[in-house]
């Protein structure tokens, strides 16, 4: 990987992150505007889809795949939709009890102890890496940094 491809990856998560920060501020502040979280998920859902249909228009993308590769497909790989859904009604909920810093606090943890699972064991087909027992001291570090940005409630 060269090192322009290296910072371009860092800055996209950079922006992910920043925009799944946004994100939950934004859908929590609408589930106490609307009283529920299913009516927000519902609009976020379908703004997402029309953007997205919208974006394959202009582009001239076909948004359906070829049938002949669904059956190449794994069972596992149709529920990424259901793992948007669990994470966004757990999330507005945990937001909403001890606020959008802790929440994204216990929800960066949490995913660097699943990536490391995921990577270190090849989990849902990805081509697994190489745990090092430096690879387990960072990640380490980075999940206390994670509880050393909360002394207040530990």
């Amino acid at each position: 990987m060269t090192t322009f491809n290296f910072f371009t990856a860092i800055l996209a998560a950079t922006i992910a992150g920043v925009t799944i920060a946004a994100q939950t501020a934004i859908e929590t502040r609408f589930k106490q505007t609307l009283g529920s979280i299913v009516p927000v998920g519902v609009i976020a859902f379908g703004t997402a889809f029309i953007i997205l249909l919208a974006y394959c228009l202009v582009k001239g993308i076909n948004p359906l795949p070829d049938r002949s590769l669904l059956t190449q497909t794994h069972w596992y790989q149709y529920f990424g939709g259901f793992f948007r859904i669990i994470y966004l009604l757990l999330f507005v909920y945990a937001c909403l009890k001890i606020g959008n810093a802790y929440t994204t606090c216990f929800l960066v943890a949490a995913q660097i102890a699943a990536a490391a699972l995921i990577d270190a064991q090849g989990l849902f087909g990805v081509a697994p890496l190489e745990w090092t027992p430096q690879k387990t001291i960072g990640a380490c570090l980075l999940i206390a940094g994670v509880f050393f940005s909360m002394p207040n409630k530990f």
